[in-house]
């Protein structure tokens, strides 16, 4: 990968993420009874998450260091809707 382009991306820990990533792939497929629609929905995914993965890396991470607080806010927000206006059945809560 070209350090120009990507400068922040740890190489070793994407290296470490993509066998993980085949490796339940794998998985998912055989689980399935060899359903390849459900191995593409599933590669699809991923191929997704190293999208998502390489554009978080660009983000310097002053930024992710100023919106933090927010963000706890948002989520903390979040916890409390889903404890207030979930539905409940067998015991679990759910916003669904």
């Amino acid at each position: 990968m070209n350090k120009r382009f990507f400068p922040r991306i740890d190489l070793p820990l994407l290296m470490a993420i993509i066998p993980i990533m085949l490796l339940s792939s794998l998985t998912l497929w055989s689980a399935s009874g060899f359903d390849e629609s459900m191995l593409f929905k599933h590669l699809a995914r991923c191929a997704l998450t190293l999208v998502c993965i390489l554009v978080m890396s660009s983000i310097p991470a002053a930024s992710y260091q100023r919106s933090a607080p927010y963000l706890y806010f948002v989520a903390v927000s979040l916890l409390l809707a889903v404890a207030l206006f979930g539905d409940s059945t067998n015991g679990s809560q759910r916003w669904l």
